[in-house]
């Protein structure tokens, strides 16, 4: 028995044993980590879903239709004039764009996610555009059709309509697809 109590082959196979059955709770540990990050992932997921996506603001552009004339040449081999409308667009002269950004954090079951609230003001200026740099005339631009266009990219962020003033006039959004 002295043998067995010195031998170095049996102390290895005794350690290599002890570590094989300390692996166990290692990888139920590993599998607890795993499945609660996982379940973690699937509850900011949810919870963004819920509230809105990355929120994009693009604009704004002015948009003025504008008639152009164009010979065409019809079936009968006669040359015809078509009036045309296409778009104008013009970019602010100036811009100023303040967000204040709200943080808040919700809770759900053990798991916590961060959501943010903004609320964003946009204020600027067109200048008049020179026509005649652009070949237009004054009677092509179609003044009364101009629309001013901006971009959200998740609509499902709006909380309320957004309030535009416009020329001391207040304007309500519309949107388009």
């Amino acid at each position: 028995m002295n043998w067995l109590q010195e031998s170095v082959t049996v102390k290895l196979v005794f350690i290599g044993f002890l570590i094989l059955v300390l692996l166990i709770p290692s990888a139920l540990i590993n599998d607890l980590i795993f499945e609660r990050s996982a379940r973690q992932s699937a509850v900011v997921k949810e919870i963004a879903d819920s509230w809105s996506g990355d929120q994009t603001i693009k604009g704004p552009v002015l948009v003025v239709p504008y008639k152009r004339f164009i010979k065409a040449i019809d079936s009968d081999k006669k040359e015809i004039t078509k009036e045309i409308t296409e778009n104008l667009y013009l970019l602010p002269e100036h811009l100023k764009m303040d967000a204040a950004v709200k943080a808040d954090q919700l809770h759900r079951g053990m798991f916590d996610a961060v959501v943010y609230n903004s609320q964003v003001k946009v204020s600027g200026n067109f200048a008049r555009p020179d026509l005649a740099a652009l070949s237009l005339t004054a009677d092509q631009p179609l003044w009364d059709k101009a629309r001013l266009e901006f971009s959200i990219s998740d609509l499902k962020g709006l909380k309320n309509n957004p309030v535009i003033n416009a020329a001391g006039q207040h304007v309500s959004a519309e949107p388009t697809f």
